[in-house]
């Protein structure tokens, strides 16, 4: 997603993706945390928890990293302002602030925490304003 639109990068964007490389690697073991606990009360509201706080990380690393490339010219030059813009919206803090609410959800509601997980996770990857907009002109 995003880099299909870098043309460059700079020794501090590098450094940052290894950083969200090295969470979006601890992944498995939140998500095996959930498959073993699911349906235990305790443990299920903690493995929501950490596996909520893991893609929270996520989503800010890959955010920041965005942001960097935007503000450092570091996007190609063939890419659209509405692609670049499209894809600025998608990481802005609507989609950090949804994990936080679902981090919070998921003490009370775990199983529906984990739905809100996934429907943010569409919503940041699934470009439907692109969709609407061929299926109009079709």
């Amino acid at each position: 997603m995003i880099t299909e639109h870098l043309d460059h990068a700079t020794s501090i964007l590098i450094r940052l993706n290894l950083l969200m490389l090295m969470v979006v690697s601890f992944l498995p073991f939140p998500t095996r945390l959930m498959a073993e606990y699911v349906r235990q009360d305790a443990p299920e509201r903690v493995a929501t928890t950490i596996y909520g706080i893991n893609l929270l990380l996520c989503s800010v690393l890959v955010s920041v990293l965005w942001r960097l490339a935007v503000r450092e010219r570091l996007v190609r030059p063939d890419s659209s302002d509405e692609d670049v813009t499209t894809l600025t919206k998608r990481l802005r803090l609507g989609g950090m602030a949804s994990y936080l609410v679902m981090i919070v959800l998921g003490w009370f509601l775990p199983v529906l925490a984990v739905l809100g997980y996934l429907a943010v996770a569409i919503y940041i990857i699934v470009p439907f304003g692109v969709l609407r907009l061929r299926s109009s002109r079709a």
